[in-house]
This record gives structure tokens, sequence and C-alpha cells, in this order.
């Protein structure tokens, strides 16, 4: 499977990943030390957020050409606006070498939510695909987590279970 590669993976180098050190120590201090360590963590979000929509919006409005040779390409239609939807991601223009953790960037507990909806959508099993998760797909591209968002589809529909 050959994957056109026009469009550059969105790129976390220049971006705070975890928080600082500062954010650390100032946890530990009661109240006030709380207060500035969310406030630091929260700048440091909304920062690395506004970067990757940055990124994202450079990219053609619809990056669907990027998916054309693969052969997840429908199912990758539907997880990209899934995706975009759920965390808020002003395009769904994602191309299959995003690593999921820019794709996922601040989501805090919401990766369930797009399990939920890409179930849904799908229609594959309820819970099946929260429950199957692998948590080694985090670590991968969207590709990977893509491909396995298909196979689950292929194996796990409503419509085939009834």
């Amino acid at each position: 499977m050959v994957i056109q590669q026009d469009l550059e993976a969105l790129d976390l180098s220049n971006i705070a990943c975890k928080p600082s050190i500062v954010c650390y120590i100032f946890s530990v201090v009661p109240v006030l030390g709380w207060i500035v360590s969310n406030e630091i963590d929260r700048r440091r979000v909304a920062e690395g957020t506004q970067a990757l929509c940055t990124q994202l919006l450079t990219r053609e409005s619809d990056a669907s050409q990027a998916w054309s040779e693969s052969t997840v390409e429908p199912v990758a239609r539907v997880v990209c606006k899934c995706i975009a939807t759920v965390f808020g991601w002003p395009t769904s223009a994602f191309i299959p070498a995003d690593p999921m953790e820019a794709v996922l960037f601040n989501s805090d507990c919401q990766l369930t939510d797009l399990l939920e909806l890409l179930e849904e959508t799908l229609k594959i099993e309820k819970w099946w695909l929260v429950d199957h998760y692998q948590d080694h797909l985090t670590d991968g591209t969207l590709l990977d987590f893509v491909s396995w968002v298909a196979s689950c589809a292929n194996c796990k529909r409503k419509d085939l279970a009834e």
C-alpha cells in the first residue's frame, strides 16, 4: 500500500507536550501554587493547540488525497471528521503520517467519546472499540489508528451480528 506523502505530518517538535518542571514545583504548594500551576499548564496547552491548529489550517481544506491510495480511505474520511468534531479541531485535514500524540493533543478523556462516536457512525458493536482499544495506538500514526478502526469495522459491525 503506497500513500501519497505531499503533506507534512503535524510537527510536535516546538510544542511542550508535558508540563514543565516549574509547573510541577508550583503544584506541590497548596492553594496559590495550585492556581499558578494550573495557569502555567493552561497556557502551555493553549499555545500547543494553537500551533497545531495553524499547521492544520495551512493544509488544503480536504487532505483526502493523502489517503487516496490507501485501502482504508472510506474509513479514514469518517475517522478524520469524527476526530475534528470530538476534539474541536478547525478542520478534518489529517493525513496518514500525523502522529496520534498530535491528533490527541489535550484530549483529556475525550478518546472514549471519539471511540463511541466511531462505533455509532460505523455501526460497530457498542463498547467494542472502547473495550479493545490498544494503548500502543496512541504512540503511532493516524494510519495505524485508522487501520485498526477499519479492521474492527469489518469484523464487528452491528448489522453483521444481527
